[in-house]
């Protein structure tokens, strides 16, 4: 009986979310970067923001990740391995998927201005989380193990981190559609 759930099923589950994010994302680049960067009315994040907000927690995720891939052993055909969730990581999806606002860790909190072509970064990195999901599917996610880079109380694995980044930019992408109404851009359908 195989605990958990399988990693092939949730890579291609995760890799179909991550390319509607892009989808999501290549919807805001013909946007002016003028209301990209107008931020939300009575305060509160620009939609540039939000996106850099997501592109420092994926480079910050990514960069522990990377390594341990790359080191990780393939043992078996993907479709046989099961992946489990740690607490840690349950404990921090389980926030992104709640409707309650969150103070945005130091680490994670944008500057005034996002970084120049903002958009074309976060394409990049959802890029980069689609390439180590494919890499890693022989690899038994339960071993990669990693402390999350925001906070070291937060002991994850592999599967953990993916669900995080992608769950995180879902939430994200919401905000910024909200943003960009309230701006009075049409939110990219």
């Amino acid at each position: 009986m195989i605990r958990g759930r399988s990693q092939a099923a949730c890579s291609l589950d995760w890799r179909a979310r991550i390319a509607a994010l892009v989808a999501r994302a290549r919807r805001l680049e013909p946007e002016a970067p003028n209301a990209l960067m107008r931020p939300r009315h009575g305060g509160g994040w620009s939609a540039a923001q939000v996106l850099e907000h997501l592109v420092l927690g994926s480079e910050s995720y990514l960069a522990v990740m990377r390594p341990r891939v790359e080191a990780g052993a393939a043992t078996r055909r993907a479709d046989a391995l099961a992946w489990r969730p740690r607490l840690g990581g349950r404990v921090l999806v389980r926030s992104m998927e709640s409707r309650r606002r969150w103070r945005a860790p130091r680490i994670l909190r944008p500057g005034p201005t996002a970084r120049p072509h903002v958009v074309a970064a976060f394409i990049e990195e959802a890029r980069e989380l689609d390439s180590l999901l494919a890499r890693a599917e022989t690899i038994p996610w339960n071993g990669v193990r990693f402390a999350s880079p925001i906070n070291a109380w937060f002991r994850l694995n592999f599967g953990d981190g993916c669900l995080i980044l992608v769950t995180h930019a879902e939430r994200h992408f919401d905000q910024i559609d909200r943003v960009l109404a309230e701006a009075g851009q049409a939110a990219p359908a």
